[in-house]
């Protein structure tokens, strides 16, 4: 068997939101198109030689993006995804982690959870508060910290968050986040 080796430089282009998979099927030379795959949010990645976003879509900066993350639950390496966390907390297991495919580092303790109910001790959860919520913000009910607070972008006139919630806390759930209500729902939503 013979094989070319290329050094090319490619772009890439993710396209998320309302009317994305419209865009989906834009013409794009030379492309590799790859679904996003976030929970409740269509859209998807173009990688290729000179990649353009289509028409049809609205560039945005990093502020839109972490929006729209935050918005729709996913967690982020470095802040949701750490090296104490287990996919089991995180909302990841149904749409990331493979219970057919062979050894893999973490296997047992992944498997242990998924036939015990994935009954852990947090959750990652929607935080949505009339104040400003910050990361490494206290998440309290009736003075007792429930969670922290791991990432957090303004809306409207207060902000939108993520955090792990001890399961203790019913969901929906109404917390205090510095002194602030916040809403505490699942990230799945």
């Amino acid at each position: 068997m013979n094989c070319d080796i290329r050094n090319t430089q490619s772009q890439i282009v993710r396209i998320l939101g309302i009317g994305s998979r419209e865009a989906k099927g834009e013409s794009h030379k030379q492309r590799i198109v790859a679904d996003v795959g976030w929970q409740n949010l269509e859209g998807f990645d173009l990688l290729g030689p000179d990649i353009a976003k289509p028409d049809r879509c609205r560039e945005g900066n990093e502020n839109d993006y972490e929006y729209i993350r935050v918005f729709h639950g996913v967690p982020k390496m470095g802040l949701e995804l750490t090296e104490g966390v287990i996919p089991a907390e995180t909302n990841l297991v149904p749409r990331g982690v493979s219970f057919t495919k062979g050894c893999y580092t973490g296997q047992e303790l992944v498997a242990r959870l998924d036939s015990r109910g994935n009954n852990v001790a947090k959750h990652l959860r929607k935080i949505s508060s009339s104040g400003t919520c910050v990361v490494g913000s206290e998440i309290t009910v009736e003075g007792k910290k429930v969670g922290v607070v791991t990432s957090a972008v303004p809306s409207g006139d207060g902000s939108i968050g993520l955090g792990y919630v001890s399961r203790s806390l019913e969901i929906p759930g109404i917390a205090e986040i510095d002194g602030f209500s916040a809403s505490i729902t699942s990230a799945s939503d």
